[in-house]
């Protein structure tokens, strides 16, 4: 298993050289882990939507700013995190992402998985898991 998960520990510099981006559309959940992320991160896009998701991908990718991850909600209003995924694998085809919901719902996750999604978290989200799952995801890259 991963070293993350053997040290059992958040440590900074796990994830001091990945840009993350973080898509949630409840504001009190996007509020409380915007406040670890930005700690632990280089760099975090907040983003409240899949459509603000998409465009903030796209505007990071035309200024040439490199996002490593994506942790997404899948269920919001104003283009739902498949949509977005859907949209953004047409331009770039590798970038992990991850989604966070509420539901174990089949159908999603079918979706979902056909545009190559690295991982699920269930809500509520288990910090320590999450970020276990991003540090995987990012060495393996």
């Amino acid at each position: 298993n991963s070293e993350f998960k053997k040290n059992n520990k958040i440590d900074k510099k796990n994830f001091e050289n990945i840009t993350l981006m973080y898509v949630e559309d409840e504001k009190p959940i996007r509020d409380k882990l915007v406040l670890i992320l930005e700690t632990l991160f280089k760099d975090t896009v907040i983003c409240k939507n899949g459509k603000d998701g998409y465009e903030a991908f796209l505007n990071a990718k035309s200024k040439g700013d490199k996002i490593d991850l994506i942790v997404s909600d899948i269920n919001m209003d104003e283009m739902n995190g498949i949509e977005m995924l859907k949209h953004i694998r047409e331009i770039d085809r590798n970038i992990p992402f991850i989604f966070t919901t509420a539901y174990s719902n089949k159908e999603y996750i079918d979706e979902a998985s056909k545009y190559g999604v690295s991982h699920y978290a269930i809500k509520p989200i288990n910090l320590k898991e999450l970020l276990a799952h991003i540090y995987d995801i990012c060495n393996t890259k």
